[in-house]
């Protein structure tokens, strides 16, 4: 039996390909192939990509001949692209493909679909006459438009040609308008759409120069194609922002660049593992799998919350944890969404938190019906069950605001929240929290939640904050901050319920000098008014020069933030859990919290815990952290050990082992 192919033997007909013998080889024109083809990482031709890259041949299940003669029969494309004249990059490239594949199969004589194994049947996409008409608004360009997409259609049923190939345009109105015609008249007839990125930009210019219905657009029509082919990372971010199911980088300089890009094209054309069908009496057990469905939708993108770190590092710690689970995320038009992956689907149909009330009629109504449509069997929310539940629903109880009037959410806000607590929540098949504390207060309104709910801590991202700085950090932080080592630091939202007052007359009662040395610096948004209320409480008492209100700040300046301050203090009245104050022990810093019993929960006492209603203790905490060195490194050393104990990966284990158990599936062995 020979291990290699030779070079020459191409792709051979279905009739020289025979299974003479049970011990299950091979004979390709008369080579002996044998179990080789059954554990393949590249293609049996050697085109740098995996031709033959189905679970049956990875997991040593043999195909039927003909299902095999399929697999290396020649695929079929439709080259959507125009080339020279006018010659330009793009145009140059397209001809070349042509050419190293075969040429136009359209044109007389070009039958053969060449040594790649690839029929190219062209549309010569030409809008523009020359390199100055290339993105140029004119009229007759819409009928060519139409035109060149007939020829595309009457391709897809003369010639049985399913895969669309095309190259989008850059960031240019007009050329967007033509990639949207294209995409609504075309991609219905075609099963598999491929985008080469030729061009950069269009991500960057869809996020800072057009409308959202622009976008949103953009996103229905052009989203999820088969596969996106881009020269290099500059041009990675237009392709990840349509979502594509899976991007492949390959620069146009590279020797074998043909070689790659055939490889790329044929794995497209690979019959979906669904489709084998065994014989010979081998059985083939598809894999178990576990789809679940999440909204983030009730995120402003706007302004932002812990909500974002939690979902992307669950989402992406469970693909690693989890090889059989796949998620659809269900996502704003302009909301962040980072974790890119072939098991993630991200649906972009409906708005985000920035327009409340089409936000919720989406989350009660709409998603659950897109989420079930699209295969999931769970879906997440946060804070409330759908209206239209579809679904089993994971409901996680991250927030208990409404309990309190005095954190006044406003009247109307607060009327739903309350029937969500008392309507919708009785309706959730899983219920999670993120402390002790929340799940006694969630039993103490519902009992009945005991059997059907599970406490799973929030998790830290520990290459992030972690005690030691990056060469010349506290120098960034004095360009950027102008601050020196050792101030006091808050870092929230500006709720109510965090009570910035308390702290700001807590730190007024410092020496003035204690106060210049160290002054106290609150990070975060405002809300209802929060911010504008704390700064007037520093004018009112004085102190307006020792605190300093930057705002929120780049995510990448939070640990540097956190490293470099002789204190984090939280005076909030309520938490479900308070992440920032692990995150702050995990970076080496003390923290002086409120007298709570979520902070004794969290902190396991390892933090000064007093009463912030009381300004001369507030006083005496920050003075000794300040000052008394024992109990600074008592702190931080205990914070870092304790700090240690929350993590994703077991925030991810506990929340998808718990939904497994809900839909009733267990892990393959």
């Amino acid at each position: 039996m020979k291990n290699k192919i030779p070079a020459e033997a191409g792709f051979v007909p279905e009739r020289n390909i025979e299974h003479p013998t049970p011990n299950i080889q091979w004979l390709v024109a008369g080579e002996a192939i044998g179990c080789w083809m059954l554990d393949v990482g590249c293609s049996v031709f050697d085109v740098g990509c995996s031709v033959l890259d189905v679970p049956n041949l990875r997991t040593k299940i043999l195909p039927s001949p003909r299902t095999f003669a399929q697999i290396l029969r020649h695929m079929k494309l439709l080259v959507f692209a125009h080339t020279p004249p006018p010659p330009h990059g793009q145009s140059c490239a397209v001809q070349s493909m042509l050419n190293s594949f075969g040429g136009d199969c359209r044109k007389p004589g070009q039958k053969s679909p060449g040594r790649f194994g690839i029929e190219c049947y062209h549309v010569n996409a030409r809008f523009s006459k020359s390199l100055e008409d290339i993105g140029a608004d004119r009229g007759g360009k819409v009928f060519l438009i139409l035109f060149f997409c007939l020829q595309a259609i009457w391709c897809r049923f003369r010639h049985g040609v399913k895969i669309f190939y095309y190259v989008p345009a850059s960031g240019n109105r007009a050329a967007l308008y033509r990639d949207w015609l294209v995409m609504f008249v075309c991609r219905p007839f075609f099963q598999k759409i491929i985008f080469h990125w030729h061009h950069a930009g269009l991500a960057k210019w869809l996020e800072t120069s057009v409308q959202i219905r622009t976008r949103s657009f953009t996103y229905r029509l052009m989203k999820n194609a088969s596969l996106s082919i881009v020269p290099s990372d500059f041009n990675r971010r237009d392709a990840e922002k349509l979502l594509p199911l899976r991007i492949v980088m390959l620069a146009d300089n590279r020797a074998d660049f043909v070689m790659q890009l055939a490889g790329c094209l044929r794995r497209v054309a690979s019959p979906e593992p669904a489709r084998l069908k065994p014989e010979f009496g081998i059985a083939m057990v598809p894999p178990v799998t576990l789809k679940l469905a999440l909204t983030i939708l009730a995120e402003n993108p706007s302004r932002k919350t812990g909500l974002s770190t939690l979902f992307h590092e669950l989402v992406s710690r469970s693909l690693d944890l989890f090889p059989d689970v796949s998620w659809v995320i269900f996502a704003g038009p302009n909301q962040n969404w980072d974790v890119i992956d072939p098991r993630v689907e991200v649906v972009r149909d409906f708005p985000a938190n920035d327009r409340l009330n089409r936000r919720l009629f989406a989350d009660h109504f709409r998603v659950p019906l897109a989420a079930r449509k699209r295969g999931a069997q769970a879906l997440l929310t946060v804070g409330f069950v759908p209206t239209r539940k579809c679904l089993p629903t994971v409901l996680h109880v991250l927030s208990l605001q409404t309990l309190d009037k005095r954190n006044r959410l406003g009247f109307l806000r607060q009327i739903y929240r309350n029937s969500m607590i008392k309507y919708n929540w009785p309706r959730a098949d899983l219920v999670i929290t993120n402390s002790r504390w929340t799940a006694d207060q969630v039993l103490s309104l519902y009992p009945g939640f005991r059997d059907r709910m599970i406490t799973s801590y929030e998790g830290l991202q520990h290459e992030i904050f972690q005690p030691i700085p990056a060469r010349d950090e506290s120098a960034r932080l004095k360009e950027k901050f102008g601050l020196e080592p050792g101030y006091f630091l808050w870092l929230s939202n500006f709720y109510p319920y965090k009570q910035a007052e308390l702290l700001i007359a807590g730190y007024a009662r410092l020496q003035p000098e204690t106060r210049r040395r160290h002054p106290l610096v609150m990070v975060g948004g405002n809300w209802l008014n929060g911010l504008d209320a704390a700064r007037s409480k520093a004018r009112t008492l004085g102190i307006e020069k020792d605190v300093q209100f930057p705002g929120w700040v780049d995510d990448s300046m939070l640990a540097p933030l956190y490293r470099h301050a002789s204190a984090f203090c939280l005076a909030s009245r309520e938490e479900t859990f308070g992440r920032c104050v692990i995150e702050a022990m995990a970076c080496g810093t003390p923290c002086v919290v409120n007298d709570i019993p979520i902070m004794h929960e969290v902190t396991d006492g390892h933090a000064l815990i007093i009463n912030y209603h009381d300004p001369a203790a507030v006083a005496l905490a920050l003075q000794k952290l300040i000052a008394d060195d024992t109990l600074i490194n008592r702190l931080r050393t205990a914070g870092l050990v304790r700090a240690r104990e929350f993590t994703f990966e077991k925030l991810a284990t506990e929340r998808i082992t718990a939904i497994r158990h809900l839909v009733g599936i267990r892990s393959n062995p």
